[in-house]
């Protein structure tokens, strides 16, 4: 009789569905990605700065801006003028727009250092 009941009940059983262990999460590693340099200003940029203004950054649509310049590159200006007086970080996405389209607003000086 044991037999039979052990027979009968075996294989309903088997059919049940097996608790599987809930997986584990695993940790998620970020590669490391370095932060992308500054800018180099460009000093060969063949610009100089006006004398006597406020040293800054500068649209190359900005009269403070003296040289060979583009209008739509950012200068750092020295205020002192002569050689080394400025340097070019070049497209400035917001001086591009003023110069091209009109948006948003003149930006001479798009910075003065000290602020």
């Amino acid at each position: 009789m044991q037999l039979k009941l052990l027979i009968i009940l075996l294989p309903a059983t088997m059919a049940l569905p097996n608790a599987a262990p809930a997986p584990q999460p695993h940790p998620v590693t970020l590669p490391n990605v370095p932060d992308p340099p500054p800018r180099q200003c460009d000093y060969n940029a063949r610009c100089t700065s006006a004398t006597g203004i406020r040293p800054g950054l500068y649209c190359g649509y900005c009269s403070q801006v003296q040289g060979r310049k583009d209008p739509t590159f950012a200068y750092q200006l020295t205020g002192r003028g002569g050689q080394r007086s400025c340097c070019s970080f070049g497209v400035r996405n917001s001086c591009r727009r003023f110069w091209e389209n009109r948006e948003g607003r003149r930006e001479c000086p798009i910075r003065a250092d000290g602020k």
